[in-house]
């Protein structure tokens, strides 16, 4: 059975979404080399795997208790890492964010969909594969070469303005399935975020 979500995302503030997202990132380091769109999605598609795992264990948000036991957990950032670290909620936030860090270090604007069809009658991870499968869709812009064109090929743009609004329709229309508000979550995690240290401690 399939569930047309209303994609009601604040599309007002996707700028300042991008531009939070890549300036945390160019910041820590992400970005002292120029990376690939490829390489920037595949990021994206890792965010993905990690939703999965976390939904596999059951790993939910404590979204109450983040929000009120703040005598508990004083700092910020213990009180995240107590209550929505590593939570299904919060994998699909850190997607959400790689995305709008691309289109942050590639000069994209994405084109949202008027609408989104989540398919309830999927789990979870089948749902999850159809934003890798968005994610994947992605091909560079294309100029083919004197003899390309002799042979009949044709330039043809990149397709990441539709990839990178898709893609970020499909999570929304989980999180709208599955209850989860992802505003919060990304507002949250980009909070969290800027506190880490360079790379997050790993390699890229």
């Amino acid at each position: 059975m399939s569930k047309d979500i209303q994609f009601t995302f604040p599309k007002e503030k996707t700028k300042e979404l991008i531009d939070r997202a890549y300036g945390t990132a160019k910041s820590h380091g992400f970005h002292d080399e120029e990376l690939s769109p490829q390489h920037m999605l595949m990021l994206a598609i890792s965010e993905v795997g990690e939703a999965v795992e976390a939904d596999r264990r059951g790993n939910r948000a404590d979204v109450l208790a983040f929000e009120t036991k703040t005598n508990v957990y004083p700092d910020y950032n213990e009180r995240f890492k107590a209550y929505i670290k590593d939570t299904t909620a919060d994998e699909l936030a850190d997607v959400a964010i790689r995305i709008f860090d691309f289109c942050g270090a590639k000069g994209v604007t994405p084109k949202y969909p008027y609408g989104v069809t989540v398919n309830k009658g999927k789990s979870f991870c089948e749902n999850c594969y159809d934003l890798c499968a968005c994610l994947a869709m992605y091909h560079d812009e294309f100029s083919p070469t004197r003899e390309q064109k002799i042979g009949g090929a044709t330039a043809y743009p990149s397709n990441a303005e539709s990839v990178t609004g898709t893609a970020l329709g499909i999570i929304w229309a989980i999180c709208e399935v599955y209850d989860i508000d992802l505003m919060k979550h990304i507002e949250w995690k980009m909070q969290y975020n800027e506190s880490r240290p360079p790379k997050h401690g790993k390699n890229y």
